[in-house]
This record gives C-alpha cells, sequence and structure tokens, in this order.
C-alpha cells in the first residue's frame, strides 16, 4: 500500500503515464487536502497572473470545477461499477491537475500581456498558444490514463473519458461566465 511519502513519486509517474490512481494511499483526507489545494492555488494563479482581484470569485469557479470532475468521476465509476476506486482515482485527478493549472500559468505567463488583436501576436505569444495546446493534448493523456486505470479499459476509451470531464468542465465555465453574477473585489 502506497504511504504519503510516496506521493510526488507517483503523481510524477501519473504525468509520465507510468502509474495509475491504484498507486495512490487510499485516503478521503488526501483527497480533501487536495481540493482544498487545488482551490487555492488556482485560485491564486488565476488572479495573480490575469490581474484580477476577485479571489473569492475565482474561488467558487475552481470549487465548481472540482466538484464536476469529482461527480462525473464518481458517476463513471458507478456505472462501471468500480465506485470503491472513487477516492484514489479523485486524488489522482485533482493531483494532476494541479500541476496541469501550474504548466498553463507558466505557458500563459509567457504570452503576456495578452494581445487585443491577433495581428499584434508576438512569436513569443504564437509559441505560448502552441505549448498551451501541448498542454491540453498531454492533459486528456494522462487523464485518460488515470480512468483507464481505474474502469480497467483500454486507453482510448480512458482518453474518451477524460474528453467527456473535459467537455464538461467548459460547459460549466461558460456558464458560470455567462450566468453567474461577479463578486465584488475585496
Amino acid at each position: 500500500m502506497a504511504s504519503y511519502s510516496d506521493l510526488p513519486g507517483v503523481v510524477r509517474d501519473l504525468m509520465l503515464l507510468r502509474r495509475g490512481p491504484q498507486d495512490l494511499p487510499h485516503s478521503e483526507t488526501l483527497l480533501l487536502l487536495l481540493c482544498v489545494a487545488a482551490v487555492v492555488a488556482e485560485s491564486l494563479l488565476a488572479t495573480r497572473l490575469l490581474g484580477a482581484n476577485d479571489f473569492a470569485g475565482a474561488a467558487v469557479r475552481v470549487a465548481a470545477s472540482i466538484g464536476v470532475i469529482l461527480a462525473v468521476t464518481f458517476a463513471v465509476l458507478r456505472i462501471h461499477q468500480r465506485h470503491a476506486r472513487f477516492v484514489q482515482t479523485g486524488s489522482a485527478l485533482i493531483a494532476v491537475a494541479l500541476l496541469f493549472a501550474m504548466a498553463t500559468a507558466v505557458v500563459l505567463s509567457m504570452a503576456l500581456p495578452l494581445p487585443t488583436d491577433r495581428t499584434q501576436m508576438t512569436g513569443m505569444q504564437m509559441l505560448a498558444g502552441a505549448l498551451s495546446l501541448v498542454v491540453v493534448a498531454w492533459q486528456l493523456l494522462v487523464r485518460g490514463n488515470i480512468f483507464r486505470h481505474a474502469l480497467e479499459v483500454p486507453l482510448t476509451r480512458g482518453v474518451t473519458f477524460a474528453l467527456s470531464l473535459t467537455i464538461a468542465e467548459l460547459v460549466l465555465a461558460i456558464g458560470i461566465a455567462q450566468f453567474a453574477p461577479t463578486l465584488p473585489a475585496t
């Protein structure tokens, strides 16, 4: 059984498609800590990197996204009668989401300040755009690998689940952006 000291190595191997969520400790506490860390880290990245002052609004959006990740994961595992794997699968998805948020922040920082017109894009901004596509593809593969292990399905089917999860997150983000009032800056 994996211990907390194994966590960095397991997460690294998840990112490299070498291991699955079953290699993480089965711990509701770990899942909760990863969720809290993700909300704080991703909200800080969003507010500091993009210059917004609405940490609370960013935290609500990140928490909602995490809720979608966990709800879709629970539903998929339940449908496939693998719901006992939820804690480790959720932990794996949130742990790698944290790392991908940091990678995205690095790529986005290369593109700042964002141009108002695409004709004003610099070479570095075009490179950042290409790298962001690589990060998205890599994230789909990593999530697909996690689902592959959790559901005991081929990688292509795992990537299909990962793509469905990504689409659900995008729909949620669009819904929040369109219908949720922005919170006043503090």
